[in-house]
This record gives structure tokens, sequence and C-alpha cells, in this order.
């Protein structure tokens, strides 16, 4: 009887188990969709205020930003204008300047991509650490009320136990 409910114990908690590994790998799998997602967003949203930055600044740092972000547009500029004129192109400096407005743009997505990245990655660091904790407690919760280890397998090692003696005696007699 013992041994039954030993074995009906282990496999609930092999489901168990595994239950809880497709789930964790479920919510890794929609955390990383959302992440993508997330990062998508807040990089064209930092685009959208970088052109406004250049176009309409409303605060000083707004015009300290766009500042910047027009000087690297001169420089980016004059790059442009030389790789037009080694592939012998021509091209006018509104045209350059409207190309390297797009790589600027495009560079400052690139490094707030980065940043966002590493924001999250570093929040995820610290979810999976809440999550490691939170497993240690409800496993200890778990012994305390006999779930796992402990009382519940008692019962079971008294068996095998009788077992034993059993077994040991059967062998005595002869």
């Amino acid at each position: 009887m013992a041994l039954g409910r030993k074995l009906a114990n282990d496999k609930k908690l092999q489901i168990e188990e595994q239950q809880i590994r497709d789930d964790e790998k479920c919510e890794r799998q929609r955390h990383k969709e959302w992440q993508i997602q997330n990062i998508k967003t807040k990089c064209e949203e930092y685009i959208k205020f970088c052109r406004q930055c250049i176009a309409k600044p409303r605060t000083s740092k707004e015009k300290e930003l766009g500042a910047e972000l027009k000087k690297k547009i001169r420089m980016r500029m004059k790059d442009v204008l030389k790789r037009a004129d080694d592939r012998c192109i021509l091209m006018e400096k509104a045209e350059a300047k409207n190309i390297a407005k797009k790589e600027v743009l495009f560079i400052a997505g690139e490094e707030e991509k980065r940043r966002v990245c590493e924001e999250m990655e570093l929040q995820t660091v610290d979810d999976e650490e809440k999550k490691l904790i939170e497993r240690r407690d409800t496993m200890k919760l778990k012994q305390k009320q006999g779930i796992i280890g402990g009382e519940n397998n008692l019962p079971y090692v008294q068996c095998m136990e009788s077992k034993e003696n059993i077994t040991r005696q059967m062998y005595s007699i002869f």
C-alpha cells in the first residue's frame, strides 16, 4: 500500500515538475517576444523624439540633444558627400543632408536599442533571482507541509525497513 502511494506521489510530482518546466518555457518565449516588441517600440519612439529635437525642440534638454544631433548630421554629411564622390555620383548638399540625417537617426536608434537591451537584461536577471528565491521558499513550504520529503516519505521508508526485516527473518530461518 505504502509503496503504491509512494509511486503515485512520485508520478504526481513528476507530472507537476514537467508542467512547471513547460510553463516556464512558454513564459520565457512570451517574455522574449514581449522584449522584442518592446525594444522596437522604444527605438521608434526615441527616433521620433530625436526628429522632434532636431525640428522643434520644446525644452532646453531637447535643444541640447537637437544641437548635438545637428552637429553629428553635419559631420556625417561630409562622409556622405565623400562616399558619393568616390562612387562618382553627383549629389547636392540637401540630398547629402537627408541621407546623413537618416543615418544619424538610425545610429541613435541602434544606440537606444543597445541601451534598452542592457536595461532589460538587468531586469531579467533580477526577475530570475526573485523566481529562484520564490521556488526555494515554495520547496521549503512543501517540505514543512510534508508534500516533499519528510512525513509523507516516512511510511514508505518504514515499509521498506519492515520488508528488509521480514526478508532477514526469512533467510535466518534457513
